[in-house]
């Protein structure tokens, strides 16, 4: 062998060791890279001090759900440093109570009646099932529970409901939201749920008029005449805020007409149904990132959203809060709210999907 040979041979030698170590070096940058990875990634930590008191409960049910196609709706996260924010890990879980009709219920909702205008010698309850009554006349119609006496009442569309609020406003209708206010509190402290509703509720003032050939109110633009006022009481919570089935518009609430220091009530609404604070559960709750996941997985509830939504949806505010419904539910428990563009509203059962009942 020439020396010419010897040297060629070794040239390639030691480009083949060099690509050899090279590759050796860049499989242990990579695994050394994967276990960096991993042992960097804080793992998902369990809550402290659950009790799942309850075993598996049923998810909430989100009554004022639209019927949408879900499908066409696309959502853009929009938040503060366009991130996920950082929400409570775990949640109170309540039992609510269910009430018996007792013996002395004519008299509790005789005295609701009276309050509205009945004369209950003259107008006898109608039993309409086993926990509901009707009281009616020509002019107005009073249900109520006689469980918890939670009630729904309304002047019927006639001739004297027309006058109420078709009468002139005060000059000054601003300087009467506080009476009004009062004379709606007024109301709810005759019933017996209303004190669960009036401790810590905050109140809103939204301006209505009267659809006659609907039988409803709705909320005035600029350009409209006030005709009636109606005074919504949203509940306050220590531990998390809550919304209601409506978001913007509460189950509670009071209607006034005219819009004068005369106002008379011309509907008004109870639904409240009170947890029991003893042996209440703690359960663990999703990621905000979780639940956007199932937002777009089409699995919130949309309950508001305005008609030809501009696409996406920039999805401006993500939290935690308690779901107060309209009608009975055995858990009083957390909900994620979705605020967004357009009027954007959607709620999703907060709590871990193993621990809801399928």
């Amino acid at each position: 062998m020439t020396l010419s040979d010897l040297a060629y041979k070794a040239r390639i030698a030691i480009q083949v060791g060099g690509a050899f170590f090279v590759a050796i070096v860049l499989v242990y940058a990579v695994i050394a890279f994967v276990f960096m990875q991993v042992g960097n990634k804080t793992p998902e930590v369990e809550p402290q001090n659950l009790n799942i008191a309850f075993a598996n409960v049923p998810p909430v049910s989100i009554e004022q759900a639209l019927d949408l196609d879900g499908a066409r709706y696309t959502y853009l996260l929009n938040t503060i440093d366009n991130d996920y924010p950082v929400t409570t890990s775990a949640a109170e879980v309540f039992f609510v109570p269910t009430k018996n009709v007792t013996l002395s219920y004519t008299k509790q909702a005789d005295a609701i009646a009276q309050e509205f205008g009945f004369d209950t010698d003259a107008v006898r309850p109608k039993r309409l099932n086993e926990g509901e009554i009707l009281y009616e006349d020509a002019n107005k119609r009073l249900d109520v529970d006689i469980r918890n006496f939670n009630y729904t009442f309304s002047l019927k569309s006639s001739p004297s409901l027309q006058e109420l609020v078709e009468a002139t406003p005060s000059a000054d209708v601003v300087s009467l939201e506080d009476s009004w206010k009062s004379m709606a509190q007024n109301i709810f402290l005759q019933s017996q749920g209303g004190n669960d509703v009036l401790s810590g509720a905050s109140t809103n003032v939204v301006y209505v008029s009267y659809d006659l050939s609907k039988g409803t109110y709705t909320p005035i633009d600029d350009e409209t005449q006030p005709q009636a006022v109606r005074i919504d009481f949203f509940k306050k919570d220590d531990l998390l805020p809550i919304v209601s089935p409506y978001f913007f518009t509460s189950q509670n609430y009071v209607i006034l007409a005219p819009l004068t220091s005369d106002a008379t009530v011309v509907q008004a609404q109870i639904k409240t149904y009170p947890k029991l604070l003893e042996g209440a559960g703690r359960y663990p709750l999703i990621t905000a990132e979780e639940a956007w996941k199932q937002l777009e997985s089409h699995k919130a509830k949309v309950v508001s959203i305005a008609d030809n939504p501009e696409l996406p949806i920039k999805i401006n505010n993500i939290y935690v809060a308690y779901y107060d419904p309209e009608s009975y539910q055995q858990y009083y428990q957390p909900v994620f709210v979705f605020l967004g563009s357009d009027n954007f509203v959607a709620y999703l059962p907060a709590i871990k999907l193993q621990y809801l009942l399928k």
